[in-house]
């Protein structure tokens, strides 16, 4: 299934609580790690299920959504796909 994928601050938030410790998401080593999985996870156009989950753990491990960090998985995945759409492999 092929849906087009526009990230918002509501397109990232979850319905649950984290548990994880978490790191000051302010810290530009937290910001490069997230990059960094942001990057892999669409590595070959798609999102799965656990790719999504590790996002949103990396993302919320703090119980927050910063614009910084949300500026950080945009840029890093209109890097990869520019006008393309991302695909969702297990919706549906």
């Amino acid at each position: 299934m092929i849906c087009e994928f526009r990230p918002t601050r509501a397109s990232f938030a979850p319905l649950f609580a984290m548990t994880l410790p978490a790191p000051n998401s302010d810290d530009p080593q937290h910001l490069q790690r997230l990059k960094q999985l942001a990057q892999s996870a669409i590595a070959d156009g798609s999102l799965s299920k656990d790719e999504r989950q590790a996002l949103r753990q990396a993302i919320f491990a703090d119980g927050e959504l910063t614009a910084d960090e949300m500026e950080v998985i945009r840029s890093a995945f209109q890097e990869k796909l520019g006008q393309d759409q991302l695909q969702f492999d297990d919706l549906g």
